[in-house]
């Protein structure tokens, strides 16, 4: 209603549903999930950015502010996101790099990205809204080694995320503990995810047995940006 004052125009359902391309009572019809991400960190979550803006894809680089569509669509990349807002809103198609092109971009920025990327990626993962849009059955074994992330926060959220997910066998686990402990944690959740269907899409590093791709989740891993960051609004 807020938004609405100004924006009259989108009181109209059909003009909300074509401006959107979001059925009307869908979070992605919301206009505060668009043009107010929950691209900021505090207290141990993501919240909302003060500022309203569009979303936009922009290539992975350091302090560079996750999109609101790759935030609920976890389980796309940035080429998919370009190509809608491209189509839909006649953005500009960004350069981006091989791994931007490759992976999804809520993994990229979880086990690649900088310190705020890492917070604000893990915390979506337990997101509702995000899970409803990108399914939850691919995600245990992608997000689990966050858990011995470098960065104590990054571990907290992921620990809050990862144990809220349905049909996941109880695990024990302190996300200050010692790193040792961390990955036994990581290696319960391995073993005791039994996935509904075989993950194989290259994006989400599945390999063609439905497999978790190790060697190009350790790649990720060590590319990590563990550069110190400041959160501007």
């Amino acid at each position: 209603r807020a938004c609405l004052q100004c924006h009259s125009k989108f009181s109209d359902q059909k003009a909300l549903a074509a401006h959107t391309h979001h059925t009307v009572k869908s979070t992605g019809s919301q206009c505060y999930n668009c043009h107010m991400p929950h691209t900021s960190y505090a207290l141990f979550k993501a919240i909302r950015s003060h500022q309203v803006d569009s979303p936009r894809v922009t290539p992975t680089s350091p302090n560079s502010r996750p999109n609101a569509c790759n935030l609920c669509h976890l389980n796309r990349t940035l080429p998919w996101t370009a190509k809608h807002l491209s189509d839909w809103y006649q953005q500009p198609v960004p350069m981006l790099g091989e791994t931007d092109r490759q992976v999804a971009a809520s993994l990229h920025w979880l086990l690649a990205g900088d310190a705020a990327q890492r917070a604000i990626s893990a915390w979506h993962f337990g997101w509702e809204p995000a899970r409803q849009a990108s399914g939850t059955d691919w995600i245990p074994p992608r997000l689990a080694p966050a858990l011995d992330d470098p960065y104590p926060a990054v571990r907290f959220i992921t620990w809050q995320s990862i144990k809220s997910l349905p049909g996941l066998t109880p695990f024990r686990y302190e996300f200050d503990g010692p790193s040792q402990k961390r990955q036994e944690a990581i290696q319960a959740i391995d073993r005791s995810w039994q996935p509904a269907g075989k993950v194989t899409t290259p994006e989400l590093l599945g390999t063609e047995n439905g497999k978790l791709d190790q060697a190009r989740l350790r790649q990720l891993q060590k590319s990590r940006d563990d550069r110190p960051v400041e959160i501007y609004e």
